[in-house]
């Protein structure tokens, strides 16, 4: 009687296996194939100077050139805020804090990765804002996530931005 289980156990297990093999080989996984482009060195470079174009536009206060690196339909997740939707919404965003406001924005990537048609850069930053119309300054330190995507033409935009204000080095936590 064991030896009966047995043996239909083991051909319940090879049938199994051989149903799977052709589901899957007949098209029948749902799961979609993904094939990924290689990761090439120009597609790290456009994603650095994604960061490096943020850097530059708050600092030298150009509020087009900041909304063009972010994508149509791009969000940008505000620590406190509504979350921006949209470049237009971006752009009226900037030139409200960037118009107003004289900044010095550093960051320091800590782990950039890429992935086909998608990248990942996560980091911290500081910012150093002084109002255009006299005022104390403010320096804000944070963390910030950027997940950025290659478009239709080949160039790289901003689709997601989420920051976060934390304590100053040595403030405490």
């Amino acid at each position: 009687m064991r030896h009966l289980v047995a043996v239909v156990l083991g051909g319940l297990l090879v049938l199994g296996g051989l149903v799977a093999f052709l589901w899957t080989s007949q098209g029948g996984d749902p799961r979609p194939v993904v094939e990924r482009p290689d990761t090439t060195a120009a597609d790290r470079a456009a994603v650095d100077g994604l960061r490096d174009g943020y850097e530059a536009t708050f600092t030298n206060g150009d509020v087009d050139g900041h909304a063009d690196l972010f994508s149509d339909g791009a969000q940008i997740l505000r620590n406190g805020n509504s979350v921006l939707v949209g470049r237009a919404a971006i752009r009226a965003t900037a030139e409200e804090t960037i118009g107003r406001f004289a900044s010095e924005f550093v960051t320091s990537s800590e782990q950039v990765e890429l992935m086909g048609d998608v990248a990942f850069d996560q980091g911290t930053f500081r910012l150093t804002q002084t109002p255009r119309e006299g005022g104390d300054s403010g320096v804000y330190h944070g963390s910030y996530i950027v997940i950025s995507r290659r478009q239709s033409d080949g160039s790289w935009k901003i689709t997601q931005y989420m920051w976060n204000n934390r304590p100053a080095p040595g403030a405490g936590q």
